[in-house]
Parts: structure tokens; sequence; C-alpha cells
């Protein structure tokens, strides 16, 4: 009888706690062998200023390197969701997360200082006219679950300077210009999973502005009138296609269209399907080192420099170019960058045993500057890093050394460019590139005490407008104006039409509307300044 009152006893207690856990949404770590690891759950009745809420002092509270997991389902949700994952911080969805109706922005924005977000099973994000998943300074990985995005001219994930991983799941878009994937600055990476995009000009992954694209698996299929399964921009980086299935199908539809960049095809399915369709599409600049895949379809060059190079290593053929820009050679075949001529070189061993190459491209990428903020205040014993800009944008050896003119003042790792104050005074802080030995300069005031950054202001063009040849330097003021630790940090949606530097002057080379981020610390502001 007694063991029997004592079990009665022990089940009320787990309720009694279960009950308070559920009740104050309270945070709590699972089990020993993720002691680190921070649990917590989103409900129905949560606003999104709660779930922010909840998300960020999970991450601000756990240890670092640390992960934060997110359950739970809200399918009403009629706000942003903004997140900011910091450095070494993992955010890992599962939950259950919908937008019923369009909210005008994005579902979930997310920023940090290339924090990670997972998707894993279970997760589902669904937007309704929005685009799902907006993306700066995050690196995404999808291992499982959905992001769905449903309306005119909207995009899935979007994302910009931060790499998307993918091995399971599915990524959707539907809709007239619709979009599942777009990348800028990053490295997207796929081995597993599917991509699916409907409707009129839809694009299943449309990459620009130095993606660097490996597939390696996965089913990506386009389907409507002028679909396209892979559309690239990405006019001074290898990309490769290793396997996989990559279809369009539609009138007009395409499977892989290279506006301007390099493909480098080993494997893996392409084929299209419809009246005018086309398997492979080479515009202006582009070029396509076919090798060892599957095509299905038609292959079309446009353009003066565009060029598609077949190999087949069964047959015997010689080098035959004709006016469509398709060219075929026997033996096997790599695709690569060549560091010494700035450009990529397609290089094959032919069945007699002779080597040739082939380049694609005659702009000059070598580094012509690099640029940094020219003045930090940093506070005795703090670290930091300075961003730095390097131009082109297309240039390939991004590598740079740093020094110190006080070591003894200001400490620097020649190779990580990190800096600590080591007792006050000033030191110069020298960035040099590895290509060309461009420099510049920061001149790094080592004082007593930290101030923390409490807000910042940028000046702007006059009603926010330039002229193409014009530039304009973004003047940002701290506050307080001797914040420790940090230094405005810009980059530039339009490159290269619209460029800046790490010093906030502004090049407009084309007419565009170009939008700008401008970080300082966590904090974050966009402008937009259209170019005339």
């Amino acid at each position: 009888m007694k063991i029997r009152q004592l079990l009665i006893r022990r089940i009320q207690c787990f309720l009694i706690i279960f009950f308070v856990i559920m009740t104050f949404n309270m945070t709590f770590i699972p089990n020993e062998a993720f002691a680190s690891d921070i649990i917590i759950a989103i409900y129905q009745n949560d606003s999104a200023s709660d779930i922010e809420n909840k998300i960020k002092k999970a991450l601000i509270s756990s240890t670092k390197p640390s992960t934060v997991t997110v359950l739970g389902s809200k399918t009403d949700v009629n706000a942003t969701l903004h997140i900011f994952i910091p450095r070494s911080k993992s955010l890992i969805w599962q939950a259950t997360y919908v937008s019923p109706n369009k909210l005008g922005n994005h579902l979930i924005e997310l920023d940090g200082d290339y924090g990670n977000f997972h998707i894993q099973k279970g997760g589902i994000i669904t937007s309704n006219g929005d685009n799902t998943i907006h993306a700066e300074f995050v690196n995404i990985f999808l291992n499982g679950g959905s992001v769905k995005a449903n309306g005119d001219n909207c995009t899935a994930i979007e994302s910009y300077v931060g790499d998307l991983t993918m091995q399971s799941g599915l990524i959707k878009a539907t809709g007239t210009g619709c979009c599942a994937i777009k990348r800028t600055l990053n490295v997207l990476t796929i081995s597993g999973g599917k991509i699916e995009v409907t409707g009129t000009g839809c694009n299943a992954i449309y990459t620009e502005e130095g993606s660097i694209v490996n597939i390696s698996g996965a089913t990506i299929q386009a389907t409507g009138t002028s679909a396209c399964a892979i559309r690239s921009y990405d006019y001074w980086f290898i990309n490769n296609i290793s396997g996989g299935n990559i279809i369009a199908s539609g009138e007009g539809a395409c499977s892989l269209i290279i506006n301007t960049g390099a493909f480098a095809i080993t494997g893996g399915k392409i084929s299209a399907v419809g009246n005018k369709s086309s398997a492979i599409a080479i515009m202006d600049n582009g070029v396509c080192a076919y090798l060892y895949g599957t095509c299905i379809g038609n292959k079309y060059v446009t353009g003066n420099k565009g060029m598609i190079v077949e190999v087949d290593s069964t047959k015997i053929l010689s080098d035959r170019t004709g006016s469509s820009g398709i060219k075929t050679v026997a033996g096997s075949g790599s695709a690569k960058w060549d560091m010494n001529q700035d450009r990529p070189i397609i290089n094959f061993a032919l069945s007699d045993g002779s080597l040739k190459s082939i380049q694609w491209g005659d702009k000059d990428y070598r580094v012509k500057k690099v640029s940094v903020y020219p003045v930090l205040y940093l506070a005795k014993g703090k670290t930091t890093t300075l961003p730095i800009i390097i131009q082109p944008f297309e240039t390939k050896n991004r590598k740079v050394s740093w020094k110190s003119s006080k070591p003894k003042i200001a400490k620097v790792n020649s190779k990580t460019g990190k800096i600590k104050g080591l007792k006050t005074g000033k030191a110069i802080v020298t960035v040099k590139t590895d290509d060309g030995k461009k420099t510049a300069k920061c001149t790094v005031h080592v004082v007593k005490k930290e101030k923390k950054l409490k807000a910042f202001k940028v000046s702007y063009p006059k009603n926010k407008k330039m002229k193409v040849g014009q530039t304009y330097r973004l003047k940002v003021q701290l506050i307080p104006k001797k914040a420790t630790g940090v230094v405005p940090s810009y980059y530039s949606h339009q490159v290269p039409d619209v460029t800046i530097d790490a010093t906030g002057i502004i090049h407009a080379h084309k007419k565009c509307s170009a939008d700008f981020g401008i970080h300082v610390g966590k904090q974050q502001k966009y402008i937009i300044i259209d170019v005339e």
C-alpha cells in the first residue's frame, strides 16, 4: 500500500512540473548529452514579438558554441519574425510556422554574424504572398522539413552573404515570377532533397554576384512557360554539377541558363520538355564544360563569347567549332579556375594523349583596391575584427595579411585580422592583399573603458538619388561617437552596377535602383538609392 501511495505521489509531482513548464513556456535542458542546448516552444497564441524574445533570450543565455531548438506550432502568423543569430550560435527549427495571408514583407528575417539556421525534420515554414525567409550574414542548413512560398514574385529562401547547404527536405515556390532559392555572394551546396517551382517565368535557383554552386544530388524542377531550373549570373566562379536530376518543362522552358559564368557538368541528368524548350542555354559571356552528364534536349549559344564544350570519352572526334559556338573534343576533362590567368580554364586530355586548354573571358580581375574603415576605438583587453572590401568584386584571390605598427598597444593576428587592445595608446593597423600588394590602414585607439554602441545615424544623398558616374560617401555617426569595438560595415546588392567600399564611398556605374546594407555591431539599416 505504501509503495502504491509513493508511486501516485511521484506521478502527481511529475504532472505538476510538466504543467508549470507548459504554462510559462520555460526553457529547459533535455538531457546531459546535450547540456549546452536549449529547447523552446512556440504556441498558437504567441505573437511574433513573444517568439522573438524567447529566441533572443535563449541565444544570449546559452554558452558558446551552442544550439537552440525551436518546437511547436503557429499557423496564423500576422507579422514578420526578426531573428539575429550571433557567430558560433545555431538555431534549429523544428516548428510549424505559417502565415495564411500576405504580410507585405518577409515571413522570417534572419540577420547575424555568420550564425547558423538549421531547418530539420518537422520544421515547416510557409508564406502566402510574401518572401518566406530573407537572410543576411547567416548560414542556412536544410536537412528535412520544408520551406514554401505561395504567390506571384515570391521567393522561398533569399540569402545574401551566407552559405546554404541542402541535404534533404523541400524548397518550393508557386506563382508567376516566383523563385525557390535566390543567392548572392555565398556557396550553395545541394546533395539531396527537392527544389520545385511552378509558374510563368519562375526560377528554381537564381544565383548572382559570386555565388558558387555545387550540386551532387537532389531533384531540381521548374514547370511553366519560360520556367528555368537554374539561372546563373556568377561571372567569376566555376560552378559544378556532378549529380542530381535537373528538369524544366513548359513552352520556352530551360533547365540551365548561364548568362555570365561557367559550369562544369560531370554527372547527373539535365533535361527539358516542351515546345521551344532547351536543356542548356548560354548567353553573353557564359561557358559550359559539358563532360560526363546526361543531356536531353536542345543546346544553344548566343552572344559573342558564349561557348559550350562537349567531351566524349568514348569516341575519337576532332575539334570542331560551329556557328552555334559548340565545341566537341574527345577524351576526359576537368574545369578549374586558373589563378595565374584570372579566368576559368577547361583542361582536356585528348584521346591521342595530348593536352588541350580552352579559356573563357578576357577581363582582368586582379586586385585593384582594398579598403578598411579608417578609425577604430577599442577598449583595453577587448578584441574585434575589421571588415574589408576588395575590389573588383570578381577577384578570386582574396588572401590578405595584417600588421600593427605598435603591437604592444594593439596586437593583430596576421592571418585572421583579429585585433586585441593591450594598453592605451594609438597604433596603425595595415591590411595588405596577396594579389597586387594593395594596402589600407586603420588608426586604432586603445582606451581604458568600454563604451557600448547605443545607436547610429546615416547621411544620405539628396533625395536618395545619384547619377551614373557620380560618387558619394555615406557618413555614419556612432552614438556615442567613440563607441568601442565596432565600425560600420557596408555592402551593395547591385554589384557591379553600383559598388561601395569599406569607407562608405559609393560608385554609381549603371542606372538601377540600388539597395545597401549598413551594419554596426548587431544593429543594421537599409537604404535604397536610385541611380539615374
